[in-house]
C-alpha cells in the first residue's frame, strides 16, 4: 500500500549548465536569425545542445514513496555432518528435514517473509524445497549468525529461528556475538540430550620415524563416551593386512594406547587403526584413524665436527637424543681440517650428513661439494671461525653469500611462507613459539640467497636470514648463521613447551637432511603433513628453469587422482611460487599430481600422496550442546523451541505489518534514448537543409 509519493530530479553542476544552455542557446538564435526557417534550426540546435548538457550533469531522477511490507524471518540450519547421527530411532537429519517441510511454513509466508541459510563451515543461502546436504566439515554459528543479520541488514529483520544440534566447534562464542544481535534467535535443539554410547580414535602427532625390520612405536588417544564399560581390540592394519593387535579395557573417558608395527618395506607406509564399535554405537566413522609413518633402510649416520662450545654440545645432546640418528662427534682442536672430513667426503659409504660447526672448511671445496652433488647432505653452522665467511670463494655449494661474524641481539621469527616446509611443518614446531625465545648473540649476516633457496628462520627486526636451506645436484644442504642458541633449551618445558620447539627444529633438520628425494624443477609441498577429513588442503609449488631460475606466468595445476577427484589451478605469487587449494577430501591415503606447463620450457609434473588421518570435526564429540542453544536464546531475547512445537510457536508468532519508505533512483545517463535524440535532432536538421538546398 503507497501512503505517499514524491519526486526528485538531482543534477551535478546544475547552475554552471544553465548558465552554459542559455549563452549557446543566445549564439544560436543570432547565428539564424536573418536565415529562412531560421525559428526551426533554432529550436533543433537547443535541442541539441540541451540533452548533452543535460547528459553532462548525470541527471538522476528519484521516485519516493511510503508503504508498508511483512516482517522478515531468517531460518537458519545447520548444515554440518554432526545432523546425520542417528537420534533415537532418526536421524538429526530427518528432525530437521520434518522442520522445513512442515505446512507452516505456507501460512507464515501468508504474514511475513522468509529466508533460508545453511550453515556449516560456510553460510550459504538457499530456497525451498531445495535443502541443505548436511555435509559440512565443522560448524561456525557465529559466523553464521554474523553474516545473516549482514546480509539482512535494512531488511525488516524481526527474528532468527536457528535449528542445530548445538555442536559448535569453530569460531568465536555464538552466545556472547548473540548479545549484540538486533533480532532475538529462537533455537531449536535438534538430537536426543545426554552423551551416546561412542568410541572414538585420535592420532594427531608428528610422522614416526621407523626402520626396516625393527620396532616402531606410535599412541594413539580413545575416547569413550556414555555408558560403555568393556574390553575391545585395536587393530592395525596395512594393505589390507592386520599386521598389530592390542586388547585394551574401555570405561568413559580418555586414554592413550601404545601399538608397536615391525615395517617391512621402506618410504612412506599408512597404518590404518580401528576399533570395533559397541553395543548401541550409531556412529562408527571415528572409529578409525590413518597414522602416517616413514619408513627408513637404516639408521642416519651424522658426521658433527667442530671446536668445543656450548652450542656444539646442546645441538650434539639433541641428534643424540634422537634414536634415529647415528652420532660421529669429531673435535677439532687446532686450525686443520680433520682428515676424519677428508675420508668421509671421499668414502665410498659417506655419512647421511655432515656438519661442519663454526668450522674454516671450506665448504666449496671440490671433495664437499662432489660429496653433496651425489647425494649427501651438508648442514653448515656459523660462528667466528665458520666456512660462512669463504663463501665467496666457493662454487656454489652454499646458496647464499656470507660475512663475518657480528656480535649483536637478534631475536628469531618464522617468515609467513616457510611454515609449509617439511623442517617447519612438524607439530613440534610451532612458528608462533620463536618470537618468545631468547635473543642470539650475533649471526654472520647473509645476503645474496639463491632463488631456489628457502628462508626458514629469520631476524624479527633487520628481517635477514638465519636459517636457509636449498638442493644441490642430488643433496641437501642447510645453513644456520646465528649462535648461542643453546639459550633455546633452557626454556622451562612448562611454559608451552616452549624448549621443544628448539630441538623438533634441529631434528627435523637433520632428518630432511638425510632423507632422498627426486631433484626436479617443479618442487610441490602441502601446508600441512596430516588431515583432518573436509579439511582443505593448501599446496604450495615452486617451479624452475634449467639455471634454477625461477619462472614465473606459467601454468600449474592440482589433480587429485582416485575416488575422491578434485582440480584447481595454482596462482602465481611472483618469484617462481604459486599457491591454491582444494576442498577437503574423505579419509585415507590420496595421490595428487602437479603440472606445471610454460612457453620457455618443457612441462612438468609431480606426484606424491597426502593423508587424511583423521575423521571429521562434527564426529569429535557427539553429545548436543543444548547449553549453548539455550544461551544464544536468551543473549539475544529469544526463545528455546522443541522441534515438535515449531508450527504452535510460529503460528502464535506476532507478525505485524512494517512502515516502509521506498526509494528508487534512476541514473539517466547509463541509457540510450538521450542520445538518439540528439541524433534524430541533427539529422533532422540536415536533411531540412539539404532539401532547401542549403547544405
Amino acid at each position: 500500500m503507497i501512503d505517499g509519493l514524491g519526486f526528485d530530479f538531482d543534477l551535478s553542476y546544475g547552475l554552471p549548465l544553465l548558465l552554459l544552455l542559455l549563452g549557446m542557446s543566445g549564439l544560436a538564435r543570432r547565428a539564424f536569425r536573418s536565415s529562412e526557417r531560421g525559428s526551426f534550426f533554432f529550436y533543433v540546435r537547443v535541442l541539441v545542445i540541451g540533452t548533452l548538457l543535460l547528459l553532462i550533469g548525470e541527471p538522476v531522477l528519484s521516485l519516493t514513496y511510503e508503504a508498508s511490507r511483512k516482517p522478515l524471518i531468517a531460518v537458519v540450519v545447520d548444515n554440518s555432518e554432526s545432523l546425520r547421527i542417528a537420534s533415537g530411532d532418526r536421524t538429526r537429519t530427518d528432525v530437521v528435514t520434518g522442520i522445513l517441510e512442515d505446512t507452516v511454513w505456507n501460512r507464515v509466508a501468508d504474514r511475513a517473509r522468509l529466508r533460508w541459510f545453511a550453515v556449516d563451515v560456510e553460510t550459504v543461502e538457499f530456497r525451498t524445497p531445495q535443502l541443505p546436504n548436511f555435509d559440512g566439515p565443522g560448524t561456525d554459528l557465529a559466523q553464521g549468525l554474523k553474516t545473516v543479520t549482514k546480509e539482512l541488514r535494512n531488511e525488516g529483520l524481526v527474528g532468527i529461528l536457528l535449528a542445530s544440534d548445538g555442536a559448535n566447534n569453530l569460531g568465536v562464542s555464538p552466545e556472547t556475538l548473540a548479545s549484540g544481535l538486533e533480532a532475538p534467535v529462537h533455537t531449536v535443539l535438534v538430537g536426543a540430550k545426554g552423551a551416546p554410547a561412542d568410541l572414538s580414535l585420535t592420532w594427531w602427532g608428528t610422522e614416526p620415524l621407523g626402520y626396516v625390520g625393527r620396532p616402531l612405536a606410535f599412541q594413539v588417544t580413545l575416547r569413550v563416551s556414555g555408558q560403555v564399560k568393556t574390553r575391545v581390540p585395536l587393530l592395525v592394519s596395512s594393505d589390507s593386512a592386520v599386521v598389530a593387535r592390542k586388547v585394551v579395557e574401555v570405561s568413559p573417558g580418555e586414554q592413550t594406547v601404545e601399538l608397536v608395527v615391525v615395517p617391512d618395506r621402506s618410504g612412506v607406509v599408512e597404518y590404518e587403526v580401528r576399533v570395533p564399535g559397541v553395543p548401541d554405537e550409531q556412529e562408527l566413522r571415528n572409529n578409525r584413524v590413518v597414522v602416517r609413518t616413514r619408513v627408513l633402510p637404516a639408521r642416519s649416520d651424522v658426521l658433527l665436527a667442530g671446536p668445543p662450545s656450548a652450542d656444539l654440545a646442546y645441538l650434539r645432546r639433541t641428534i643424540e637424543a634422537d634414536s634415529n640418528c647415528v652420532v660421529e662427534f669429531v673435535h677439532v682442536l687446532t686450525g686443520a681440517i680433520p682428515s676424519r672430513l677428508r675420508r668421509a667426503a671421499e668414502a665410498s659409504d659417506p655419512p647421511d650428513v655432515i656438519i661442519l660447526h663454526d668450522l674454516s672448511v671450506s665448504p666449496g671445496s671440490g671433495r664437499m661439494a662432489d660429496y653433496v652433488r651425489g647425494g649427501g647432505a651438508l648442514l653448515v653452522v656459523g660462528g667466528r671461525r665458520s666456512a660462512l665467511e669463504q663463501t665467496e670463494r666457493g662454487d656454489g655449494l652454499l646458496p647464499l653469500r656470507g660475512g663475518a661474524f657480528e656480535s649483536l641481539p637478534v631475536r628469531v621469527e618464522v617468515p609467513a611462507d616457510a611454515s609449509s616446509h617439511p623442517i617447519l611443518r612438524s607439530g613440534m614446531v610451532d612458528p608462533q613459539i620463536w618470537r618468545s625465545l631468547p635473543p642470539l648473540s650475533g649471526m654472520n649476516p647473509i645476503s645474496r640467497v639463491r632463488d631456489d633457496a628457502r628462508v626458514l628462520l629469520r631476524s624479527s627486526t633487520s628481517k635477514d636470514p638465519i636459517a636457509v636451506v636449498s638442493q644441490y645436484g642430488g643433496g641437501k644442504v642447510a645453513v644456520f648463521a646465528g649462535r648461542s642458541y643453546w639459550r633455546h633449551g633452557l626454556m622451562s618445558l612448562g611454559y608451552d613447551r616452549a624448549s621443544d620447539a628448539p630441538a623438533a627444529f634441529w631434528r627435523s633438520c637433520i632428518r630432511w637432511l638425510s632423507a632422498r628425494e627426486d631433484i626436479s624443477r617443479l618442487r610441490v609441498e602441502t601446508d600441512r603433513s596430516l588431515y583432518r577429513s573436509g579439511e582443505p588442503v593448501k599446496f604450495r609449488a615452486q617451479l624452475f628453469d634449467a639455471l634454477l631460475h625461477p619462472v614465473d606466468g606459467a601454468r600449474v595445476g592440482v589433480e587429485v587422482l582416485g575416488a575422491a577427484p578434485r582440480t584447481t589451478t595454482l596462482r602465481s605469487v611472483g618469484r617462481g611460487h604459486y599457491e591454491g587449494r582444494i576442498r577437503g577430501l574423505p579419509q585415507g591415503s590420496h595421490t595428487y599430481r602437479v603440472s606445471a606447463r610454460s612457453n620457455e620450457q618443457e612441462s612438468e609434473s609431480v606426484m606424491d600422496t597426502l593423508t587424511v588421518g583423521r575423521y571429521s570435526l562434527e564426529f569429535e564429540n557427539l553429545s548436543v550442546d543444548g547449553g549453548l542453544l539455550s544461551a544464544i536464546s536468551r543473549n539475544s531475547g529469544g526463545k528455546v523451541v522443541d522441534p515438535d512445537q515449531i508450527a504452535q510457536f510460529l503460528d502464535e508468532l506476532v507478525l505485524l505489518p512494517q512502515p516502509h519508505r521506498v526509494s528508487i533512483r534512476r541514473r539517466l545517463l547509463g541509457v540510450s534514448w538521450p542520445f538518439w535524440l540528439a541524433a534524430i535532432a541533427l539529422c533532422a536538421e540536415w536533411a531540412w537543409r539539404r532539401r532547401r538546398g542549403m547544405v
